[in-house]
């Protein structure tokens, strides 16, 4: 008979399940921002904003660390109560920043902890990851005024501009006949 499934069909990558207790961490999602200007900035900013699941988290609290290496001190950390979605800034002074040249990469471990939901059970689930510490910036583009076609000439004559954009300009040649009006 034919079958749409072939010998190579399948789950290709690695699959795991992993216990995780009642409340849990769920999510964890992670931005950086430089204060002052990138190349010149003493302090970084790393907003956490943490997802719990599992149902009511009042009486946990979140927290979060950021270690330079494993089993290293924190360079910084924070607490809140647990909700939801529970959002936690972290200061880090003079930080060192993700470039191609230099991929430096923090240890971060978020943390859902304490007697929370309805029964008031003991929680602790941890979530490890990694994070880059950098900022982009878009700016306005300046436009520069385009080269005037004044001062060019060809044999027939003057050019003038017609069209110009922030790259270019297209001359054309200036008609001064009076079949040009």
């Amino acid at each position: 008979p034919a079958s749409f499934y072939t010998s190579t069909s399948g789950i290709w990558g690695t699959v795991w399940l992993e216990f995780v207790p009642r409340r849990y961490v769920e999510d964890v999602h992670v931005t950086t921002e430089l204060v002052g200007e990138p190349t010149e900035s003493d302090v970084a900013i790393v907003n956490f904003n943490v997802t719990a699941g599992g149902g009511s988290v009042s009486g946990c609290h979140v927290h979060a660390a950021l270690f330079q290496r494993a089993g290293g001190p924190a360079v910084a950390s924070a607490q809140v109560p647990a909700a939801a979605s529970s959002e936690l800034r972290l200061r880090v002074s003079a930080p060192k920043l993700w470039s191609p040249e230099e991929p430096f990469l923090y240890n971060a471990t978020v943390r859902l902890l304490g007697n929370c939901g309805d029964a008031g059970a003991e929680v602790d689930d941890t979530l490890n990851t990694y994070v880059g510490i950098r900022s982009v910036r878009l700016q306005p583009m300046r436009v520069h005024s385009a080269p005037s076609c004044a001062h060019r000439s060809v044999k027939d004559g003057p050019m003038e501009s017609v069209t110009t954009t922030a790259h270019h300009t297209v001359c054309q040649r200036k008609c001064e006949a009076p079949q040009c009006a």
